[in-house]
């Protein structure tokens, strides 16, 4: 009995020993290559119909103003601070001032011929650098800050852009005009203010004895 509880004994003792010597951290094997991608999955069920978006913008004539000068109304600029829309008044080289802060939500009873919304004007520059303004073609509006894009009366000489300033107290003020190309028939305000683009028409003389760029 004590021979095999002897044996019994050392036996375990072996088996420990070896358990002790084994190690289950040993070096990474490379890795096996991917399994064949398994089935594709029941397609799901069909989601409800989605309602077609709206596209459509309502409009409501409320007011109406009448600007009769050549060419006028042509181009407006709108100053959000004081509600107020400024206009092209061409024919007599002013610009229109339209005060909205007061219009009424309700709707004209005969919009294409009342006039219920009154312009106030005020005159341009009639001169620069000693030459006759003879057109306004164009105006920016940015921040306070209005310019107006004017020929001289010889179109084929380069225009001018007139800076006015203090919008927002309704009242603009001249500030300086700046030459540009012959004929500057649109003006922007980039979107942070600092300048301005002209767009020269350069429209030639009649007999193309002189044509700007």
């Amino acid at each position: 009995m004590k021979t095999h509880a002897f044996k019994l004994s050392a036996l375990a003792l072996a088996t420990g020993i070896f358990l002790q010597g084994c190690t289950l951290d040993g070096d990474t094997g490379p890795q096996g290559e991917q399994g064949l991608q398994g089935p594709i999955g029941e397609t799901g069920a069909t989601g409800s119909a989605g309602a077609d978006a709206s596209t459509k913008i309502g409009l409501s004539l409320i007011a109406r103003s009448v600007i009769e000068a050549e060419a006028a109304a042509e181009i407006l600029q709108y100053h959000s601070a004081t509600q107020t829309v400024y206009a092209t008044y061409t024919g007599e080289n002013k610009v229109a001032m339209l005060d909205l802060a007061n219009v009424t939500s309700s709707e004209l009873a005969n919009p294409l011929t009342a006039d219920t919304l009154s312009p106030e004007t005020f005159d341009i520059e009639a001169t620069v650098d000693g030459k006759t303004i003879d057109g306004m073609q164009s105006i920016a509006i940015s921040g306070n800050m209005l310019a107006v894009a004017v020929q001289t009366d010889v179109k084929t000489d380069n225009g001018y852009v007139l800076f006015y300033n203090n919008l927002e107290n309704g009242a603009p003020e001249f500030v300086k005009a700046v030459e540009v190309g012959a004929l500057p028939d649109m003006v922007t305000f980039t979107p942070d203010g600092s300048k301005l683009l002209a767009a020269n028409e350069g429209e030639p003389k009649n007999d193309y004895s002189i044509d700007p760029a």
